[in-house]
């Protein structure tokens, strides 16, 4: 299944039901330039997620860090972790992404394989990504798991218990060589990340104001300079791209959503005019708001 677009809450965090109750896990196929602003914005999920690239050149992005990755190479993104997704070398790269819940690993009740080998390191700080690039031996054969999943997982009827044993395996290679080992070093500058995440969050509550990067720097307690490095070295945009990106996201989810007349969708997103909404939903979308309302079949 393709998504065009990730519905994301206030926080950032998709909300998007992946899988089912009884099996609480769900594959998809992203084209990345069909995504409704080209590329797969910032967001997180409780879910932990797997990805292998299938065509084309990815970067994908987990907090301050770039990864680049090809075919035949995949990433695992921890929960609660932000995260996005581009194209590379203006290529339109296609990727598999299996997001599941950590619930899906588990043992019922107390288990001394879940409290040794899975719940601690769901959602830990120090492993926010992994990346499966071919640089080590384990990698080839956690993809080679990955792999032979997602091709079960696009049968009519595919056999779940080996869908789960084989990302039981995945996950045993990352406690092997990752996890119990003390893992991969985090990025240096937590500093620039933490700066970056305070702004993050500020936007999210503010975006339907006016807003000024003096604004945002003094609300959060920093320096306008300090903002700018810090969002550029840590999410690779600078502050206005990613506020006007967070604007039109929200913008769509009311167009979709609602029969709100386009000048008040815009009031409401932060944009100072519904003649200034239409020019930067255009520059983002290829298309108005009132084409892409029709286009979700809000009217007619």
């Amino acid at each position: 299944m393709q998504v065009y677009d990730i519905p994301i809450d206030a926080l950032e965090r998709e909300t998007t039901q992946h899988g089912t109750p009884d099996f609480p896990l769900a594959a998809y196929t992203t084209t990345i330039s069909r995504n409704v602003l080209g590329f797969i914005n910032w967001h997180w999920h409780d879910e932990l997620q797997l990805c292998l690239v299938r065509e084309g050149l990815v970067e994908f992005r987990v907090r301050a860090a770039a990864v680049r990755l090809g075919p035949g190479q995949g990433i695992f993104v921890n929960s609660r972790e932000l995260h996005s997704a581009r194209n590379l070398e203006g290529q339109d790269s296609t990727y598999y992404c299996l997001d599941f819940s950590a619930n899906l690993l588990l043992h019922a009740g107390e288990s001394l394989v879940d409290h040794t080998y899975v719940l601690p390191y769901v959602a830990h700080r120090g492993f926010p990504h992994v990346a499966l690039d071919g640089a080590s031996a384990w990698h080839e054969p956690a993809l080679g798991q990955l792999a032979t999943a997602i091709h079960e997982l696009e049968k009519p009827e595919p056999d779940r218990l080996d869908v789960l044993i084989r990302l039981l395996q995945v996950w045993h290679e990352l406690y092997a060589n990752v996890f119990s080992a003390g893992g991969q070093k985090t990025p240096a500058d937590t500093r620039s990340w933490g700066t970056a995440f305070e702004v993050v969050r500020y936007l999210e509550q503010n975006y339907h104001q006016d807003l000024r990067l003096r604004d945002i720097a003094l609300a959060c307690g920093y320096s306008e300079s300090s903002v700018t490095r810090a969002f550029r070295k840590s999410m690779g945009t600078t502050v206005a791209d990613y506020l006007l990106n967070y604007r039109i996201e929200q913008s769509q989810r009311l167009l979709a959503s609602t029969d709100l007349p386009v000048g008040e969708v815009a009031a409401r997103t932060g944009f100072g005019s519904a003649s200034y909404f239409d020019l930067r939903f255009r520059d983002r979308t290829g298309m108005t708001p009132t084409a892409f309302r029709r286009a979700q079949g809000t009217v007619s």
